[in-house]
C-alpha cells in the first residue's frame, strides 16, 4: 500500500473518530425537535412544547386547592414554560388571595418584562419594592424594564 493511500486512510479514520463523538454529544443534548430551530426563526411551524409534569401538577393543585401559594406556584411554572400570558393570569389570581405579596408583584414584573410590556412591569416592580424595599430581585427586574423602555425611546426618536 502506498504512503499516499495510508495517509488518506489515517486522515479518514481521524476525521471519523473526531466527528462522531462530537455529533453524538450535540444530538444527545437536544431536548426536543425545536432545538434545531434558530432562536430568531419564526416559531409558527414549531412543534408545540408538551407541558411539563410540574406544570400539570401545579394546574391540578391550583384547581383542587385554590390559594395564594398554589396560584403563585402555577404562575412560576407557566413562566418556566415560557407561557408568560398564563403566568400573568395565574399570578394575578394569587394576588386576589394576598394583595400584599411582594413576591407576586415581582413575578408579574418578570412576566411583563418577557412580554415587553415595560410600563406594566415597572408598575408591578414599584409595588413589590413598596412592600419590600430591599428585595434585590425586584430591583433587578425594575432596572431591566427601565433600561429596555429607555432603549425603546431612543430607537423611536431616531
Amino acid at each position: 500500500m502506498s504512503e499516499k493511500v495510508k495517509f488518506m486512510i489515517a486522515r479518514f479514520v481521524f476525521i471519523i473518530l473526531l466527528i462522531f463523538p462530537l455529533l453524538y454529544l450535540i444530538l444527545s443534548r437536544l431536548q426536543n425537535p425545536n432545538d434545531f430551530i434558530r432562536a430568531d426563526a419564526p416559531q409558527m411551524n414549531a412543534i408545540p412544547p408538551v407541558a411539563s409534569k410540574t406544570l400539570v401538577s401545579a394546574k391540578k393543585n391550583a384547581l383542587d386547592n385554590p390559594s395564594f401559594h398554589t396560584y403563585l406556584e402555577l404562575g412560576l411554572r407557566y413562566y418556566e414554560e415560557k407561557q408568560f400570558e398564563e403566568s400573568v393570569m395565574a399570578t394575578q389570581k394569587a394576588l386576589e388571595y394576598n394583595p400584599e405579596s411582594h413576591l407576586a408583584y415581582n413575578n408579574l414584573c418578570a412576566a411583563y418584562n418577557e412580554l415587553k410590556l415595560w410600563d406594566r412591569a415597572i408598575e408591578c416592580c414599584n409595588k413589590a419594592l413598596k412592600l419590600s424595599p430591599e428585595f434585590q430581585l425586584a430591583k433587578n427586574n425594575l432596572n431591566w424594564a427601565v433600561m429596555e423602555k429607555e432603549k425603546l425611546k431612543v430607537s423611536d426618536s431616531k
